[in-house]
């Protein structure tokens, strides 16, 4: 005797998280400006430069999405070694470590969210990373965060940006992110 066994299946689509992209950008600004000044309380206000893989200014329309992406990945990394400088300087368990590895995620959502509306990024510029004299790395960490500021203030007004804004959900300015997408966002 054979029976039959029917099943249904339903499938959906992966209703993950909604990014809306432009405030999410404001938001993270304004935490990095956060960041920005209880690194000043900590580290003092040395003298910094302009990051130049965050600065986003005279940029071609056809190199803005290309250098946002690339800069994005910049300053993932670049956090990554400002924490691990700071750990150094007044250890793991300082409240700036903590809000150093805070704005790691929120650079990470940021980055799962905008991919969308930004060309792939083929080479992240690391060299400058490493810093051995005190001085120089207090400064460079300023210099990035200081620069990051920036640099997400003119990315929230990039036309790449303003285009997926407008294509995206004209009325929410929503993208859905996928599973492999939170994987990434949580993983690196």
């Amino acid at each position: 005797m054979w029976s039959i066994l029917m099943v249904t299946v339903s499938c959906r689509p992966y209703e993950g998280p909604k990014c809306h992209i432009k405030p999410l950008i404001s938001k993270t600004k304004q935490e990095m400006k956060t960041l920005l000044k209880e690194y000043l309380k900590v580290n003092g206000n040395v003298s910094w430069q302009t990051i130049p893989e965050l600065d986003l200014k005279n940029v071609s329309f056809e190199e803005q999405s290309h250098k946002a992406q690339c800069g994005f990945n910049y300053l993932k990394i670049a956090l990554k070694q400002i924490k691990k400088h700071q750990e150094d300087l007044v250890g793991k368990n300082d409240d700036i470590v903590k809000k150093i590895d805070i704005m790691i995620l929120e650079i990470r959502r940021t980055i799962s969210c905008v991919k969308h509306c930004l060309r792939n990024c083929t080479n992240v510029r690391t060299d400058e990373f490493d810093k051995y004299d005190i001085y120089e790395i207090k400064q460079w960490g300023r210099a990035v965060i200081e620069s990051s500021v920036a640099f997400l203030g003119e990315l929230n007004n990039l036309k790449t940006i303003n285009q997926c804004f407008t294509t995206t959900n004209r009325k929410s300015n929503q993208i859905t992110l996928g599973a492999k997408d939170m994987e990434r966002f949580t993983q690196g």
